[in-house]
Parts: C-alpha cells; sequence; structure tokens
C-alpha cells in the first residue's frame, strides 16, 4: 500500500512541475528540455492512474525523479526570493 501512494505521490509531483516548467516561459521547439517535459507528462499521469502495485525499483527511480523536482522548484524559489 505505501509503494502505491509513494508511486502515485511521484506522479502527481512529476506532473505539477511538468506543467509548471512548461507555462512559465515560451519555448523553442528545438529545445531538447520542451521535449523531455512533454515526454514526461503522459509518463507521470499513466503513474498516477496505474492500478497494479509497482516494483520497488520503479518506486525508488519515481521518488528520485520527484525529489530531484522539489529541489530544483525549491531552488528557483529561492533564487526569486533572494531578488525581490
Amino acid at each position: 500500500m505505501i509503494m502505491i501512494l509513494l508511486s502515485k505521490l511521484s506522479g502527481v509531483v512529476i506532473f505539477v512541475y511538468c506543467v509548471c516548467r512548461l507555462s512559465s516561459r515560451v519555448h523553442a521547439y528545438q529545445n531538447l528540455s520542451f521535449w523531455a517535459h512533454i515526454c514526461l507528462i503522459p509518463s507521470a499521469v499513466a503513474i498516477v492512474i496505474a492500478q497494479t502495485p509497482p516494483a520497488m525499483e520503479s518506486v525508488i527511480f519515481r521518488c528520485g525523479v520527484a525529489l530531484y523536482f522539489a529541489s530544483q522548484t525549491w531552488r528557483i524559489w529561492r533564487l526569486q526570493q533572494k531578488m525581490k
């Protein structure tokens, strides 16, 4: 049960991060970051709606990606606070 909750929470964090990054600025189609975030959105949705229990490796990887995105969001937010 905890593995499913961690997996779904990671999917939500990844989804929110990608949507926020894509909506915060104008991207060029040549930008690899744009395409990476575009590919991660449906993957995050699939993680959230999945009904089967994920493997331990998948949960660890998803949590790692979600923590990385959360740390990037925190870093950006702190930089914005210093600039005010």
